[in-house]
């Protein structure tokens, strides 16, 4: 069974093609997330968790429900982060993760896709997205024969680091960057910001988006308005989108 959380993309479309190469079922995070749903899960086969990093880790949201849901049948578990960069120590956490779900973990894969995070960094225009995506491709292949065989995938259990140790725990303190988020003219009140967000944050007064306070940074809203109606301050007006549908 592939369980996954994606914020702009790229964890749904290794998670799918996986699923394509596999056959095994698909379960959105996203969904269950936004229902509160942390009902049990039953699968014969060995679990996999796809998701992104962010700051070094997989999302704070992602751990709390894979640590609240029961997970029956399989205690094997496989991960896969997607990244613009690199995934940090996220792994050692994993480790903790799966030792705290008495999951035996078979491996961990990093795969680089398209950067995202447009409120820090330059996101690639569709082009170079495109050229990115087409290099994961064959990675994401091989991974899924693996995962089919049931393969140990090798890996390397980074320490602590600076950046896992102390800055997650200061970006999922004051991660909430939706209090820079606002509507420009460009807003038609079209509501996909509402229908995207996985926290159930953000809601339409007088005709515009406005943002709460339970934010956890997965930048879906601004990066799929198909308007390019959400900017994030003054740090975003001409910066290129990236949304993977």
């Amino acid at each position: 069974m592939i369980i996954y959380f994606s914020g702009t993309g790229s964890a749904k479309y290794i998670a799918t093609s996986l699923a394509h190469q596999t056959g095994e079922g698909v379960i959105s995070l996203n969904e269950r997330i936004k229902k509160h749903d942390t009902s049990s899960l039953t699968s014969a086969e060995p679990w996999v968790f796809v998701c992104p990093i962010y700051a070094w880790r997989i999302p704070s949201i992602v751990e709390q429900m894979i640590k609240d849901t029961p997970f029956l049948g399989s205690n094997k578990a496989y991960f896969v982060v997607s990244c613009g960069g690199g995934s940090g120590s996220a792994c050692k956490y994993i480790e903790k993760l799966c030792k705290e779900k008495h999951f035996e973990l078979l491996g961990f894969k990093q795969i680089i896709m398209p950067e995202n995070m447009i409120c820090m960094f330059k996101v690639p225009d569709k082009e170079e997205a495109e050229q990115i995506i087409k290099k994961a491709d064959p990675l994401i292949e091989e991974l899924g024969k693996q995962i089919m065989k049931e393969e140990k995938i090798k890996y390397r259990a980074k320490g602590t680091g600076f950046a896992s140790k102390f800055i997650n725990p200061l970006f999922n303190r004051y991660e909430n960057v939706a209090l820079g988020f606002k509507a420009d003219i460009n807003c038609t009140s079209c509501s996909s910001c509402v229908s995207i967000c996985p926290m159930n944050n953000i809601v339409i007064i007088d005709h515009k988006p406005v943002w709460g306070k339970n934010c956890i940074n997965c930048l879906a809203c601004i990066n799929s308005c198909p308007h390019q109606a959400i900017q994030y301050k003054n740090k975003t007006q001409k910066k290129n989108r990236y949304f993977l549908k």
